[in-house]
């Protein structure tokens, strides 16, 4: 660094050139702005997202400087240590990108696949239950399962997106009226304030002192008196200075200017009070707030900000094996999903269809766990309405409302299958029904197709 430099400065930070932050000209300016710090160029480029110079357009470029004491040329050690973790770097993320996609591509969809098999394939004992975990690490029918389970999986992530969007409709636009309606509203502040004590020897018809409402302004804060008018005419007769009663009309004069002087001193006095009454007030009220704000302090807030949850960590690409929480609790209800949503509905209309004697109607349809399901969502749906009513008869507010959001819940997962499948189907049909003559088909072909391929033929009747 020669002397000449030591004169120049920076034209970011307007410091000197020192020996540890020397200054540089990266770009062809001259003056007071050719110099900068590395340190400052890297951040002002940072900032600026901008690779060259935006007031001669020279694009920086950057060379790696070596001590002086390095040498020509790198040791053996150092090129095989380099490689070394290079290759442990690489085979590390290797098997964390591994992990991850075992576990979110592998281990969900499996036991969501196995868990719904459990619970569907026949009764429920203790001895099914117990052998369910050695069932999950079973290497049988590998493959196909983890499709299915993907299948399943999907079922239940648009369910919970569903009600989440439910939830949301419900808290921002509104519930139905009537649920509405319901809400129980919040009991009427009928607690009058007290009256102030009455002090002693005063009766309550007698008016109170500066009782008046004067935005709580204490009654010793007085309104100056009003001047006298001029137009009026005085107390008393101004009498010559010569004349004989002087004597008497002076004193009369001193004593109403004394009287007057009083009652301005006294105004002033009140006006004064006043003041600090409301200064302390406010003053009282700023030290309130902040003893609350100093109560309701955690410093463990600052201690442990919140981290914002990405994508990268939600699913482990962050290199974090935070994502091995996100799975537990993904199986976790997952599994509570098929329980409440699935299981059960499955088995209230189960045993309806059963009491009912319909088995060989639902058994006729080929989707028998289907219709069994939906008539478990009609049963459900039907018991909330009386248990409902009930709760309203008997005045349980809350149970009330927690009985009709359920009921809202079950009314638009019908509708959503009733809408999203059932209505396409029909609609399928009925135009496959209406253009047979121009197939050259008969209602008997149809129903031969749909019993080869029952599946099959309702997907294509509801695409189309």
């Amino acid at each position: 660094m020669t002397e000449d430099m030591l004169a120049d400065i920076c034209r970011v930070c307007r410091s000197e050139g020192l020996a540890d932050r020397p200054l540089f000209h990266p770009c062809i300016c001259t003056g007071s702005i050719k110099w900068i710090h590395q340190e400052c160029l890297v951040q002002w480029m940072r900032y600026s997202r901008k690779e060259y110079c935006e007031l001669c357009g020279h694009r920086f470029s950057f060379t790696p400087i070596y001590s002086p004491d390095m040498p020509r040329r790198l040791p053996l050690k150092d090129v095989v240590g380099g490689l070394f973790s290079s290759v442990v770097t690489a085979v590390k993320y290797w098997l964390h990108y591994t992990l991850v996609a075992l576990a979110w591509l592998g281990l969900v969809p499996l036991t969501a696949c196995r868990t719904y098999r459990a619970l569907f394939s026949g009764s429920l004992d203790l001895v099914r239950i117990m052998s369910l975990p050695m069932d999950m690490l079973s290497t049988e029918n590998l493959s196909s399962d983890v499709f299915h389970g993907c299948f399943v999986v999907t079922c239940t992530l648009f369910a919970f997106i569903g009600l989440v969007w439910l939830r949301e409709q419900i808290l921002h636009a509104g519930g139905p009226d009537w649920l509405e309606r319901e809400a129980p509203l919040p009991p009427a502040d009928v607690n009058h304030p007290e009256a102030p004590p009455l002090e002693e020897g005063q009766h309550l018809n007698d008016p109170q002192p500066n009782g008046r409402d004067n935005n709580n302004i204490p009654p010793f804060v007085d309104e100056p008196p009003a001047r006298q008018r001029q137009d009026e005419p005085p107390l008393y007769r101004e009498i010559d200075e010569n004349s004989p009663e002087n004597g008497a009309g002076g004193e009369v004069a001193d004593i109403a200017e004394d009287e007057e002087r009083r009652e301005e001193a006294a105004a002033g006095q009140n006006q004064e009070e006043g003041a600090e009454w409301r200064g302390g007030e406010a003053q009282d009220q700023v030290q309130a707030g902040g003893e609350a704000e100093e109560a309701n302090w955690n410093p463990m807030e600052w201690d442990r900000p919140a981290e914002e949850l990405t994508w990268e960590r939600l699913l482990g690409l962050d290199g974090s094996l935070l994502f091995l929480e996100h799975v537990f609790w993904v199986i976790s209800l997952n599994t509570l999903f098929i329980l409440v949503f699935a299981f059960c509905p499955y088995n209230i209309g189960y045993f309806t269809i059963y009491y009912l004697g319909l088995q060989k109607h639902a058994a006729a349809s080929h989707f028998e766990g289907l219709v069994t399901t939906l008539c478990g969502y009609g049963v459900v749906g039907g018991n909330l309405v009386v248990l409902h009513t009930l709760a309203a008869l008997f005045g349980f507010q809350r149970s009330q409302r927690i009985l009709g959001l359920c009921y809202v819940v079950v009314k638009v997962s019908l509708l959503s299958v009733v809408e999203i499948g059932v209505l396409p189907l029909v609609c399928g049909w009925w135009l496959d029904i209406c253009s047979l003559a121009m197939f050259d088909a008969t209602l008997k072909d149809r129903e031969s197709s749909f019993r080869a391929g029952p599946g099959t033929s309702m997907f294509i009747h509801w695409l189309v």
